[in-house]
């Protein structure tokens, strides 16, 4: 509203405008899968206990110094229709910036379902050659950074160099694997790499996923995981939680 003068007076002139503002939902906890999910899940990772409690045991007694790694997830459904453009806009650029998604459910809306730690496996050979070459200086350690997806339930081996059925290019964003984040965990003996993928083209059921040193095609593989499938339909993210650590006294 504006006012204006008339005869040494002052009367009020102009309209009233409404603004209409958005109820951007409230912080919640994450959902959890379903009980058959979470019953497949431990049934695939039940050999994992046998070989952490081994590796503890021989760190002791032989002074071996443990690589031990895991990859946590959660996945993120929202509703874009519900979503102004500029309001998917900034979405998008947020989870390519890998935030965390329980704060976009809060600002945005949608579902985020937390699948927990969902590997602890497998370093492979050519991981542990990766960080020699870059202790030799011939390769950049932080170029491991790529969170690749895959669609196998073919057992981790240490010998694997590849996801053994990596997702279509084009399902990827931009054809391109998440880059993570370079940060350190809980703790500074952890590094921990946070990827945020989201469904571009077409559904996957994953089940593979993996650390990798190129955006896109052929790459160094550091370490490979399966776990029970998380169904991604188009525009669903995915984000993947590598953690790695180093526990001294070798």
């Amino acid at each position: 509203m504006h006012q204006h003068q008339t005869g040494g007076g002052v009367t009020p002139d102009g309209g009233l405008a409404t603004q209409r503002i958005r109820d951007m939902g409230e912080l919640r906890s994450p959902a959890k899968p379903d009980f058959f999910w979470r019953l497949r899940q431990a049934w695939l990772r039940k050999r994992d206990l046998p070989m952490m409690a081994a590796q503890k045991i021989l760190g002791r007694i032989e002074g071996v110094i443990q690589l031990e790694s895991h990859m946590a997830g959660q996945k993120f459904e929202i509703d874009w229709t519900k979503l102004a453009p500029w309001q998917a806009f900034k979405l998008n650029e947020l989870l390519r910036a890998n935030m965390d998604v329980n704060t976009l459910a809060a600002a945005f809306g949608g579902l985020v379902t937390d699948f927990g730690v969902l590997s602890r496996r497998t370093i492979t050979d050519t991981g542990v050659a990766f960080i020699v070459d870059a202790w030799q200086n011939t390769v950049e350690l932080e170029i491991m950074k790529y969170h690749g997806l895959g669609t196998s339930s073919t057992a981790e081996n240490q010998t694997h160099t590849a996801l053994q059925a990596e997702i279509t290019a084009s399902h990827y964003t931009s054809s391109n694997r998440p880059a993570g984040t370079l940060e350190e965990g809980g703790t500074a003996n952890i590094f921990k790499t946070v990827g945020t993928h989201t469904q571009a083209t077409a559904g996957d059921t994953v089940t593979e996923h993996a650390l990798l040193s190129l955006v896109s095609g052929a790459a160094v593989m550091f370490d490979r995981h399966i776990f029970t499938g998380v169904p991604l339909a188009v525009s669903d993210s995915f984000v993947t939680t590598y953690s790695l650590t180093l526990t001294a006294g070798g």
